[in-house]
């Protein structure tokens, strides 16, 4: 099962977990059109469910977004660094690259997020695609310019990776800006 995200009804923070609809066997207190992020909390309380806006419910594409070494701050390096030592205190267990995607893994992309895609290698890196909002059209997690074109997920290349920007209910303007998009 995917994960969701949605942003809750009372406070418009984001959670993350499983999807539940309305059944009267789960979440009595929800109406037709309402959905719930829920996440187990503890093996002994079970789960804990979130009303959420059901506009801003996304599913996880399975696809993880890109921070290129340069864009990290001194302290998240120091931090990757820490979180990777060897029990001496002091070999490091990856190189730069393999820090890279490590944490890519950090990061997914979901549903309503605006991305960039990023030519990560060659002597075009850096090449940007332009912005694009995430959508699940077809059977497919896509990208959707601002003009409604849109392309799936995997017809990158695998020396394309995506960069997180912000999502279409925090940060509208993103796309409004973009004149490529």
């Amino acid at each position: 099962m995917r994960d969701y995200r949605g942003k809750r009804m009372d406070t418009g923070e984001w959670v993350y977990g499983y999807l539940a609809l309305p059944n009267p066997k789960v979440c009595r207190v929800y109406e037709v059109n309402d959905a719930a992020i829920g996440y187990q909390t503890s093996a002994k309380t079970g789960y804990l469910f979130h009303a959420v806006l059901p506009e801003t419910v996304g599913q996880y594409t399975g696809v993880n977004a890109a921070i290129l070494w340069e864009e990290l701050t001194e302290a998240q390096k120091k931090a990757f660094y820490d979180s990777v030592k060897s029990e001496d205190g002091v070999t490091i267990k990856y190189d730069k690259i393999e820090a890279v995607k490590h944490l890519w893994k950090a990061l997914p992309i979901y549903e309503g997020d605006i991305v960039e895609a990023v030519l990560m290698d060659g002597i075009h890196r850096g090449f940007s695609w332009g912005r694009h909002v995430v959508v699940f059209d077809q059977g497919a997690f896509c990208l959707k310019d601002r003009r409604g074109q849109i392309t799936p997920m995997c017809n990158y290349s695998a020396n394309v990776k995506f960069k997180v920007l912000g999502n279409i209910w925090d940060n509208p303007e993103i796309m409004e800006g973009s004149a490529d998009a």
